[in-house]
């Protein structure tokens, strides 16, 4: 018996896990990658980590996250951006860009739809095409 899925078996390694391999063998090292800053995080975020430690947000949640949160996005929008949007049931928090992107593509891609991919660009895109059984074309850039 296989324990490896095909899917994963036949998916091409991740130039960003080589890079990361390759960089940590290196002191000093300035990411330029977005979501990776060179700072350090701000006590305020520190604090709130750990009074989050100390309540009730250590348990799970709905699976579209924190009602409180997705009230605070929703605020946000509209007072910013002018977008009024139902925290309750347009707002879903993900743990990063990747789960989101995942989520979204598998509610909107069937099999052999084509999917335009920004190359260079992101290869999350790619890998949840690839997933998904969607036909990855790129758009050179």
């Amino acid at each position: 018996m296989k324990w490896i899925a095909d899917s994963i078996e036949n998916s091409p390694p991740s130039i960003i896990g080589k890079l990361l391999s390759i960089s940590s063998e290196y002191k000093d090292v300035i990411s330029l990658a977005i979501g990776e800053p060179d700072l350090d995080t701000p006590e305020h975020i520190i604090k709130a980590g750990i009074d989050a430690l100390k309540t009730k947000y250590t348990h799970y949640t709905s699976n579209f996250g924190f009602l409180e949160l997705r009230e605070a996005i929703a605020e946000k929008l509209d007072k910013e951006n002018d977008f009024k949007v139902d925290p309750k049931n347009e707002i879903i928090v993900t743990c990063g860009a990747g789960v989101a992107i995942d989520l979204f593509m598998r509610t909107v891609l069937n099999p052999g739809d084509e999917v335009i991919v920004q190359d260079p660009g992101y290869f999350n895109y790619i890998y949840v095409s690839a997933f998904l059984d969607a036909k990855v074309v790129p758009l050179h850039v």
